[in-house]
């Protein structure tokens, strides 16, 4: 090639090459001038970027967020290949809140550059952060904490000490990076009177709205740790309520503190324990005694024999003296009586005060305004709880070593019961009827007191927690698993197992598993078993009813039973069965048959069917209220229940136990003419039975002993120490 032919064609190639790179580069380019064309567009606000994402974009709410938040700088930074015509650009993106590291893919079609894709919006009303690190590859976590769940949230190293550790916030994030935060305003609460969906009350600062999922979180020996949501006991102390820019609570943190308190809070309900809201409230003392309302400013002073009457009007609870309304509050009212006196509810009968002029209580007495009715709320001492629970609970006839294994189940009972929450909406930890314990229905008794002194503060514990002391009347001989009695939180049935409150027999010797039929027919028709319930009227029992008396039954309650338990009486459609309404009138009975029984014998499910559908009732109380023995029928005689000691009782309120098998008499076209229930005990069945302690204590076990015995694997500890 001569000299002229080269230096005309060596430049031309210089040419195309040059050209070939400048394609190259703005090819690149091209993608992430795409994205610098939409972040400068968004701060800018000028809506200039529609033609820069594709049209499924256009109402994504990462645009709303850019254009809220106001991009303050940007950086767009690396692209990467994501596939043929198709790439992912990173760019660094700085709001007022801090920076983030942003992920976008593009996608070219028709030689345009489109976004194609946005980062995910994720809004955290709350999270609580638990601890930060940095990965192998010095990327930088917060570990955070949502109702129980944790994940990690990626930091860009400029905004790491934007989230505290134990202190909650409201964060949003990009693809899991943290794009904002938005700290929480703490609250001192002085005293957790009470909790619902919507209010905190503090004995202070009065009601505070709060919202959401409401989690609560305790620390415990120097660790937080998620206890659950509205998992906050009442009369909890010191309690930081964090609240949102509306001063709205979203989550609180407290300390569980080192001793148990002394004292518990005991919703009182109506005569005859009816119900827990009261229309009218009267109250007398013994001594002159106080009513006062400190948030609303309200203090008055009666003499001794003077009744203060409380009503409910609208949002407020009116105070009467000698029938003239003398004060009013939307707060609560504290009844305190002065020196020794003794506080007595004229409202009130129990069964030691039912032809007396009221009910006295020691302590101090709360009127507290709720849903338009009042509640009655008994603080008084722990101990002196427990003196008027274990006489109520357990006759004292029982003898003391018996009451002593009764004090000392009622009191972890109580102590579970403050450290929880169940009772929370109304401010209190337990309430005075079967539903918790029983208390102040029976006058106290020396016996019963001495028990509760002379096992003061003990408690039994496993594995580090205070035992879930169940107790019940009376067994059949054998006890049930907890998990085949009661449904969990999530309505999950069978529920988790209770290692120390499992199905064993209660007598000497070995049994089978009663959760065979044939098993438990002939373990329940056996009455000379030596059970140490064997003393017990319910130790055995029978019912019979005619077909129009069970039907008339299953009408009364069904439906009823349905109403408060969806999830657990349902219909047979096809194969399957579905929770759906009950008809008023559940037709003609055809069958019952028992489809689960536990490892106790006690029926977990019961299918009855009818003309008008099959229905299966699932767990021992539901199908005790269904099946109760009462007669519904205009005419006719009540329904007997006949006792092992042959005593017997009427329309007894509901079947003794679930330890039990039915039978049917039919006449000659076998049509059903009589049902009989024949069973055993009297009650849940679960931990502790107060006859079995009575036949053990006869046997020469002491206390410490048989609580051994009903719940294995604990041991006694003191609260107090």
């Amino acid at each position: 090639m001569n000299k002229k032919v080269f230096l005309t064609v060596v430049p031309f190639i210089l040419l195309i090459l040059a050209a070939a790179f400048l394609v190259l580069i703005f090819a690149r380019s091209l993608p992430r001038e795409t994205v610098h064309r939409f972040l400068q567009s968004i701060s800018n606000g000028d809506y200039a970027y529609e033609e820069l994402i594709a049209p499924q974009l256009q109402d994504h709410s990462f645009v709303e967020l850019m254009l809220q938040e106001k991009v303050e700088s940007f950086k767009v930074a690396d692209q990467t290949p994501a596939g043929p015509d198709s790439v992912q650009v990173k760019a660094l993106v700085e709001f007022k809140a801090g920076k983030a590291l942003i992920y976008f893919d593009l996608q070219k079609s028709e030689n345009k550059w489109q976004i194609t894709r946005f980062p995910e919006v994720e809004s955290y009303e709350l999270v609580m952060p638990l601890n930060k690190q940095t990965d192998d590859k010095g990327a930088i976590y917060w570990t955070v904490d949502i109702g129980g769940t944790a994940i990690n949230v990626e930091v860009h190293p400029d905004n790491q000490d934007a989230l505290k550790e134990g202190t909650p916030a409201a964060i949003l994030t990009l693809d899991g990076f943290l794009a904002k935060t938005e700290p929480l305003s703490p609250t001192v609460l002085a005293r957790v009177m009470a909790l619902t969906g919507t209010m905190i009350e503090d004995m202070n600062k009065g009601y505070l709205p709060v919202k959401g999922s409401f989690p609560v979180y305790m620390i415990a020996d120097g660790r937080l740790e998620y206890a659950g949501d509205h998992e906050l006991p009442v009369a909890a102390e010191n309690v930081i309520l964090y609240r949102n820019a509306d001063g709205i609570g979203l989550a609180a943190v407290y300390e569980k503190p080192e001793r148990v308190s002394d004292s518990v809070r005991v919703a009182l309900r109506t005569s005859g324990h009816t119900s827990i809201y009261h229309d009218i409230v009267r109250i007398t003392c013994s001594t002159g005694f106080t009513v006062t309302s400190p948030l609303s400013g309200k203090s008055l002073r009666f003499n001794s024999g003077d009744i203060a009457e409380f009503r409910s009007l609208d949002n407020k609870s009116e105070v009467y003296h000698k029938g003239r309304q003398i004060a009013s509050s939307m707060f609560r009212w504290y009844i305190k009586p002065e020196g020794t006196g003794s506080l007595k509810v004229t409202t009130i009968a129990r069964g030691h005060t039912a032809n007396l002029d009221g009910t006295p209580y020691k302590g101090i007495l709360e009127v507290a305004l709720y849903k338009g009715g009042l509640v009655l709320i008994n603080e008084v001492s722990l101990e002196e709880y427990l003196k008027s629970v274990v006489p109520s609970e357990m006759p004292v006839l029982f003898g003391f070593e018996a009451l002593k294994v009764q004090a000392v189940a009622a009191r972890a009972y109580a102590v579970r019961a403050m450290q929880s929450s169940g009772f929370r909406f109304y401010g209190a930890h337990l309430d005075d009827s079967t539903s918790s314990q029983v208390y102040n229905n029976t006058v106290q008794n020396d016996v019963a007191s001495y028990a509760v002194e002379e096992t003061a503060g003990l408690v039994p514990v496993y594995d580090g927690s205070i035992v879930d002391t169940r107790f019940f009347s009376t067994s059949c001989g054998y006890t049930a698993n907890c998990h085949e009695v009661w449904s969990n939180d999530k309505k999950e049935f069978p529920s988790e197992q209770v290692p120390y409150l499992t199905a064993k027999p209660q007598y000497p010797g070995n049994a089978p598993s009663l959760h065979n039929e044939e098993n438990l027919r002939s373990f329940i028709n056996n009455k000379d078993l030596p059970g140490y319930d064997r003393f017990s009227p319910f130790f055995r029992w029978e019912t019979v009813f005619t077909l129009e008396q069970l039907e008339a039954t299953l009408k009364a309650n069904l439906k009823k039973v349905y109403n408060e338990q969806p999830d657990f009486v349902l219909t047979r459609t096809g194969n399957t069965y579905k929770s759906l309404d009950i008809p008023d009138d559940v037709g003609r009975l055809q069958n019952i048959e028992v489809l689960k029984r536990g490892a106790g014998g006690n029926m977990m499910e019961l299918e009855i069917t009818t003309t008008r559908g099959t229905f299966k009732i699932i767990k021992e109380y539901n199908i005790r209220q269904v099946l109760k023995p009462v007669n519904y029928l205009q005419n006719g005689k009540p329904i007997e229940l006949i006792c092992n000691d042959g005593s017997k009782r009427t329309d007894f309120p509901i079947l003794p136990s679930a330890f039990a098998y039915i039978d049917f008499s039919r006449d000659n076209e076998g049509s059903i003419t009589y049902i009989r229930i024949a069973g055993g005990g009297y009650g849940h069945g679960v931990g502790m039975s107060q006859y079995g302690t009575y036949g053990l204590t006869l046997m020469g076990k002491n206390f410490i002993e048989i609580i051994e015995h009903y719940y294995p694997g604990s041991r006694l500890e003191n609260i107090y120490d």
